[in-house]
């Protein structure tokens, strides 16, 4: 695995993944950007939550389990005066006719095994999440 960024013009860069993806990460015009993209700290919240969204469709999709509407939302708390995010929320939504406590066993293996997550977890983050059910 392998990230690269390139500079584009004050504070925002083009970043790539080393497979062909890229994005463009910005700061705020408060701290002299141009807010044309997520900054380096938005981006690992957004990584969570693609992270904790993939492998809930792997294991659900692994487990026979189909749905047809998933999204999830990340908010993470960043206190004033702090440095780095101290605890992250992540709410996923799934409309599916599989029953609630599958998901839910889904939505534990998800919280043991999503890497991103395991990185928060490990730089002292607390990772919550929260499953919200709709039949089909």
């Amino acid at each position: 695995m392998i990230a690269k960024a390139e500079w584009i013009e004050g504070i925002k860069f083009k970043v790539s993944d080393g497979r062909g993806h890229e994005i463009i990460s910005d700061v705020p015009e408060k701290y002299k950007g141009t807010d044309q993209g997520p900054t380096g700290l938005e981006l690992s919240v957004m990584g969570l939550t693609a992270c904790i969204s993939a492998v809930f469709t792997i294991i659900a999709n692994n487990s026979g389990i189909q749905f047809s509407i998933l999204s999830a939302e990340t908010e993470a708390d960043k206190p004033k005066g702090a440095k780095i995010i101290t605890q992250t929320k992540t709410v996923i939504k799934v409309k599916s006719d599989a029953p609630e406590e599958k998901l839910k066993r889904i939505l534990a293996k998800v919280v043991d095994i999503c890497p991103v997550g395991l990185i928060f977890e490990k730089a002292g983050i607390k990772v919550e999440t929260e499953l919200i059910t709709e039949g089909l």
